[in-house]
């Protein structure tokens, strides 16, 4: 599935509801979150009482402090004792970020055995439409996990401001489209090739020109194959918490929670192994054997860092030649 719309229209709102529904279903689900407004799932909607009994990973408003390289530790105690968990990636480099969502996914591709649904924030910094250099592995796992994760027991639903910054090849995968406000040309052009693609019966014409001035958490849902519906939908209230920065600051702090069997999985959780290694560790070694440098942690963390930013040029550089061009054609040559 995928969760379209620009920034305010109730995209992470909308996600929040179908996290309470699976609940009440008994489907566990995670959420990989680079903004940091899901661990409200935790309160009800008051803010105060108790909310939904999951983890939050993260490193604000978290049970558990949250590292680069706990992708594997995390799905692995995910699948053993079968809790919901939101992952907040918010305050970590998008290198860090990307090198977690991609063991974190290979590894649950591998090793789930039971019905579970992964909700994926800003998913074009994961699956964008063009890949760079380190990136190409984040995408791999990312992509599989959409393709091929159904044969696993696992849905995904990807949530993203802009439709044209997603891989064509991913978007077509989705069985289910749930559109809101939204008013960029490209994206108009990204709904029409799914819709193509999927051979989706209804009036897009009727879709396109509501979809500027669509009220908040008011959309479509477009289902051709998997629930075979098209029509126009209002999202119900959230029962758990929507987090509002404006509102309650920096200094809101995570309440404990009661619920016996997930205080249990974060107090096993936290009693590994899971310290982040100390400042003397992350010196590189000062050893004549060059293979033992470059394949130290620090050393490809900063490899990846440095191949992120080139790719950030290139894509800086063609917008510019984009811009260019549009000018000489303007200007006649």
């Amino acid at each position: 599935m995928a969760i379209l719309a620009k920034r305010g229209a109730g995209k992470s709102y909308t996600g929040a509801v179908m996290a309470e529904e699976l609940h009440k279903n008994n489907v566990p689900f995670v959420v990989f979150a680079p903004i940091d407004v899901w661990w409200g799932l935790r309160l009800a909607k008051d803010g105060k009482s108790k909310g939904l009994p999951i983890v939050v990973f993260g490193l604000e408003h978290a049970d558990i402090p949250l590292t680069r390289d706990m992708g594997k530790e995390i799905a692995h105690a995910i699948v053993q004792e079968n809790v919901s968990c939101v992952i907040s990636t918010f305050g970590m480099l998008k290198v860090a970020q990307r090198h977690l969502i991609a063991e974190f996914a290979e590894e649950l591709l591998n090793i789930n055995n039971i019905p579970r649904h992964i909700f994926i924030e800003e998913a074009h910094e994961f699956v964008p439409q063009r890949v760079f250099g380190a990136l190409g592995k984040t995408f791999n796992a990312v992509s599989n996990l959409i393709v091929m994760g159904r044969n696993r027991g696992i849905g995904v639903t990807l949530i993203n401001q802009r439709v044209a910054t997603i891989s064509k090849d991913v978007l077509t995968q989705l069985d289910t489209l749930l559109a809101f406000r939204n008013v960029a040309p490209q994206d108009r052009k990204a709904l029409k090739e799914w819709v193509e693609y999927h051979a989706a019966e209804g009036d897009f014409d009727k879709f396109m020109q509501s979809l500027p001035s669509l009220p908040t958490g008011e959309g479509w849902i477009w289902s051709p194959e998997f629930l075979g519906i098209f029509a126009r939908i209002k999202i119900r209230e959230r029962e758990t918490f929507h987090p509002d920065r404006e509102k309650i600051g920096d200094a809101f702090v995570i309440p404990e929670l009661d619920q016996a069997d997930v205080q249990n999985f974060i107090e096993r959780f936290v009693k590994k192994d899971n310290a982040p290694t100390s400042s003397v560790e992350t010196v590189i070694p000062l050893v004549d054997d060059g293979s033992k440098v470059l394949s130290h942690p620090l050393v490809i963390e900063m490899r990846n860092d440095y191949e992120s930013k080139l790719m950030q040029k290139d894509i800086d550089l063609r917008q510019r030649e984009n811009v260019l061009a549009e000018i000489k054609r303007l200007v006649g040559g």
